[in-house]
Protein backbone atom coordinates (compact mmCIF):
# COMPACT_ATOMS: atom_id res chain seq x y z
CA UNK A 1 0.00 0.00 0.00
CA UNK A 2 2.89 2.27 1.11
CA UNK A 3 5.49 0.74 -0.47
CA UNK A 4 8.95 1.91 0.81
CA UNK A 5 7.38 3.61 3.56
CA UNK A 6 8.77 1.87 6.94
CA UNK A 7 6.40 2.57 10.06
CA UNK A 8 7.89 2.28 13.75
CA UNK A 9 5.81 0.53 16.18
CA UNK A 10 5.09 2.24 19.83
CA UNK A 11 2.83 1.96 23.04
CA UNK A 12 1.23 4.12 25.08
CA UNK A 13 -0.89 3.87 28.37
CA UNK A 14 -4.16 4.88 28.02
CA UNK A 15 -4.64 5.48 31.96
CA UNK A 16 -8.39 5.42 33.57
CA UNK A 17 -10.49 8.70 32.51
CA UNK A 18 -8.36 9.69 29.60
CA UNK A 19 -8.73 9.38 25.69
CA UNK A 20 -7.16 9.03 22.81
CA UNK A 21 -8.28 10.67 19.54
CA UNK A 22 -7.11 10.20 16.49
CA UNK A 23 -8.24 11.92 13.53
CA UNK A 24 -7.55 12.98 10.26
CA UNK A 25 -6.64 16.68 9.03
CA UNK A 26 -9.43 16.98 7.42
CA UNK A 27 -11.51 18.02 10.86
CA UNK A 28 -8.74 20.92 11.19
CA UNK A 29 -8.80 22.20 7.76
CA UNK A 30 -12.68 22.22 7.25
CA UNK A 31 -13.63 25.62 5.90
CA UNK A 32 -16.35 28.07 7.82
CA UNK A 33 -17.64 30.06 4.85
CA UNK A 34 -15.35 33.01 4.81
CA UNK A 35 -12.74 30.62 4.43
CA UNK A 36 -11.49 30.65 7.83
CA UNK A 37 -10.11 27.11 8.98
CA UNK A 38 -11.67 25.40 11.78
CA UNK A 39 -7.87 24.57 12.81
CA UNK A 40 -6.24 22.61 15.71
CA UNK A 41 -6.62 25.65 18.01
CA UNK A 42 -10.40 24.69 17.58
CA UNK A 43 -10.05 21.13 17.62
CA UNK A 44 -8.04 20.37 20.66
CA UNK A 45 -10.77 22.36 23.01
CA UNK A 46 -13.58 20.68 21.17
CA UNK A 47 -11.86 16.82 22.39
CA UNK A 48 -11.26 18.31 25.83
CA UNK A 49 -13.78 19.65 27.01
CA UNK A 50 -17.11 18.39 28.13
CA UNK A 51 -18.58 15.02 27.65
CA UNK A 52 -17.06 13.54 24.14
CA UNK A 53 -18.00 11.70 21.59
CA UNK A 54 -17.61 12.04 17.84
CA UNK A 55 -21.21 13.50 17.59
CA UNK A 56 -20.38 16.27 19.21
CA UNK A 57 -17.10 17.28 17.64
CA UNK A 58 -18.64 16.46 14.48
CA UNK A 59 -21.47 18.63 15.26
CA UNK A 60 -19.07 21.52 16.22
CA UNK A 61 -17.39 20.80 12.81
CA UNK A 62 -20.42 21.23 11.53
CA UNK A 63 -21.75 24.71 13.57
CA UNK A 64 -18.69 26.39 11.76
CA UNK A 65 -18.54 25.56 8.47
CA UNK A 66 -22.40 26.48 7.99
CA UNK A 67 -22.83 24.06 5.03
CA UNK A 68 -19.39 24.71 3.21
CA UNK A 69 -18.67 21.87 0.75
CA UNK A 70 -16.55 19.60 2.26
CA UNK A 71 -13.65 19.05 0.24
CA UNK A 72 -11.80 16.27 2.05
CA UNK A 73 -12.59 12.93 4.33
CA UNK A 74 -13.67 13.80 8.31
CA UNK A 75 -11.88 10.90 9.73
CA UNK A 76 -12.27 10.62 13.76
CA UNK A 77 -11.32 7.46 16.15
CA UNK A 78 -12.02 8.26 19.74
CA UNK A 79 -11.56 5.54 22.52
CA UNK A 80 -11.91 6.69 26.15
CA UNK A 81 -10.78 4.22 29.20
CA UNK A 82 -13.11 4.22 32.15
Amino acid sequence: MFEGTEFEADQAVIRPGSHLAIFSDGLEDSKAPSGELFGIERLIPSILNGPVTAASIIGTIDEFVLGSEQYDDLTLLLIKRD
